[in-house]
């Protein structure tokens, strides 16, 4: 099951933060949908980076190393998908 735009925040054209307007609970919504016995993916353009509106912005730039107040690329991170530590992160 793809859920294509819109399940994100609407801040960029990608995001990794529920919109919560639209999903309230996302827990419960995967759980229903595994129990159909459906796998889930979620589509988002990771080229984009990590945005400051992200939920886990500072998780993220704290899991890397990157000072949240003056990451690289101005209101984003970039997400390096060759790289272990941002994978983790």
């Amino acid at each position: 099951f793809v859920l294509d735009m819109n399940w994100h925040t609407k801040a960029s054209w990608t995001g990794y933060s529920w919109d919560h307007a639209l999903f309230p609970d996302p827990s419960t919504l995967l759980g229903a949908l595994h129990a159909r016995g459906l796998r889930v993916s979620l589509n988002l353009h990771d080229a984009l980076g990590v945005g400051e509106w992200e939920d886990a912005y500072l998780d993220f730039c704290t899991a890397i190393g990157v000072d949240p107040d003056a990451p690289s690329g101005g209101d984003r991170v970039p997400l390096d998908l060759t790289s272990a530590s941002r994978l983790a992160a």
